[in-house]
């Protein structure tokens, strides 16, 4: 697909609806094979840090010439936007190795880094305009994996280890059960019905939760 800079910026919210679609694709691009083998691109003297951070600049570099910046479309680039390109990729590839992000991973690790780079991912793909101006807090418990929580806020989004005090929303099952539902290769509503999944809220906040974290943004974490 070729974008030129004639497209128009009432164009903005298809864009962004199409990258979200899109991305969650785009990481496992270069993927060497063999489980990660790191020495198909070490023959070539790169480590894949390198390719992947060169990647980011160039994307990010690309969609701000023709008037998209990334970091103006809310979670198609879940990330802090000030994050050095090389720590981007340096913690994609972490999740790589992880199992929480590319192909289905039955068990995927759940050590605190792991769930630190990932609870941030989140956060940062949260639509904080969805909850207007009434800050949301959901919370994750794990029957396997340490428990975490996201306050959605504008301005002051966050995550943050352990149970939060007073949460809206309370989400529990396995640490694999809830990467595979944000991955898209287990639907929610399947999960719901088997009791893999159990949420807890009231309707307010399930509501605001359904509108900060949307189907198609919750595919996008990965």
């Amino acid at each position: 697909m070729r974008l030129s800079s004639n497209i128009r910026r009432t164009d903005s919210p298809v864009v962004r609806e199409l990258l979200l679609e899109v991305m969650p694709y785009s990481l496992a691009v270069f993927v060497p094979p063999s489980g990660l083998n790191r020495e198909y691109t070490r023959a070539y003297g790169f480590e894949m840090e390198d390719i992947f951070a060169f990647g980011l600049r160039s994307v990010r570099a690309k969609w701000r010439a023709i008037g998209y910046p990334m970091e103006e479309m809310p979670g198609v680039l879940p990330v802090d936007p000030d994050m050095p390109p090389e720590e981007v990729a340096a913690r994609q590839i972490r999740l790589l190795e992880a199992g929480v992000m590319g192909e289905p991973n039955g068990h995927p690790d759940s050590s605190p880094e792991i769930q630190r780079i990932y609870f941030d991912v989140i956060a940062h793909s949260a639509d904080t305009e969805a909850v207007n101006g009434r800050p949301l807090t959901v919370q994750w418990r794990f029957d396997d994996a340490d428990p975490w929580h996201v306050v959605v806020a504008n301005g002051s989004t966050r995550a943050e280890p352990g149970e939060a005090a007073h949460p809206d929303v309370t989400l529990r099952t396995t640490w694999g059960e809830w990467i595979g539902i944000s991955k898209g290769t287990i639907n929610p509503r399947s999960a719901l019905l088997r009791r893999r999944l159990r949420m807890r809220g009231r309707p307010r906040g399930l509501l605001a939760f359904s509108r900060a974290f949307p189907r198609r943004r919750s595919a996008s974490l990965t």
